[in-house]
């Protein structure tokens, strides 16, 4: 209802009807497409997360297999070792041994000693082995040193320049665990020597704030790394998943090799670590 200047009011109510059209979110149409698209979406997520399990799954297999074909690669290695050379010097102690009562004292004397030879080189031989199956410097020397023995013996074998730079690790790794990371290092040093023909090798294993940093880098001839890898890379992956890491390997054919390893450890052992002071052992040699 109005009024116009003079007071006077309209008598019959005029309506005006106000229609407000809902925002394009607001509808049903738009609703339904979210839901849709929602569904869709974790549709595709689903999937992805079950394709990357299947692909995992996979790898583990290949990689499980990959074990058992080098256990039993091992295993006949060693048993053609323990026939073939320890197995052939025990049995020429024996004839020797039994040929000392047909021969004169002097000959005797030179057969006894011939006999301590091939019984020296015997023992050797089995402590090599075992030293191949389960390194005792381990046990001996601890982790840092172990890996720092390690890297002496291979690069001066192959005459490589090396530098190392190991913090403490004792206490880092479960007992059963050290052999997973002194392994990685093996495969590292394996690998630069045999398959990259490097000149130089550079290990540098640290204690972080969250675990262990582990960077393996050599100037060898490198390789493609979007071809699938031998099973000494596999076996860096799969170790350092084991012991709660990821590797990252980065090379290029020509410009040598970057393998690094990053290992997380509970907030405890960190803890500690942080705390505790770093003892530094840094070697170069040529």
């Amino acid at each position: 209802m109005a009024a116009n200047s003079y007071g006077v009011w309209s008598l019959t109510p005029s309506e005006l009807t106000i229609a407000v059209e809902p925002h394009f979110y607001q509808t049903n149409w738009f609703l339904a497409l979210s839901i849709l698209s929602m569904l869709g979406a974790f549709a595709l997520l689903w999937q992805w997360r079950a394709l990357q399990y299947q692909r995992r799954q996979a790898r583990q297999r290949a990689f499980a297999q990959q074990i058992i074909d080098s256990q039993e690669g091992e295993r006949k290695r060693i048993a053609g070792e323990l026939h073939d050379s320890l197995g052939q010097r025990l049995t020429l102690i024996k004839n020797m041994a039994m040929m000392l009562t047909k021969r004169s004292e002097e000959s005797r004397d030179r057969q006894i000693e011939a006999i301590t030879a091939e019984t020296t080189q015997a023992i050797a031989e089995v402590r090599q082995i075992s030293r191949n199956l389960r390194p005792q410097r381990l046990d001996l020397l601890g982790l840092s040193k172990a890996i720092e023995v390690l890297l002496e013996e291979t690069c001066q074998a192959a005459g490589l320049q090396y530098e190392v730079v190991v913090d403490e690790l004792s206490g880092v790794f479960p007992k059963s665990a050290e052999i997973h990371f002194y392994r990685i290092v093996q495969e590292c040093l394996n690998n630069a020597v045999r398959h990259g023909k490097a000149t130089a090798v550079t290990v540098i294993a640290q204690r972080t704030e969250t675990g262990v940093s582990l960077v393996v880098s050599d100037d060898g001839v490198g390789f493609n790394t979007a071809k699938p890898g031998g099973f000494g890379l596999t076996g860096i992956s799969e170790r350092s998943r084991l012991l709660g890491g990821t590797a990252v390997i980065q090379s290029t054919p020509g410009q040598g090799t970057i393998i690094t390893i990053e290992i997380k450890i509970d907030d405890s052992v960190a803890a500690e670590q942080k705390q505790e002071p770093n003892s530094w052992q840094i070697k170069s040699a040529s």
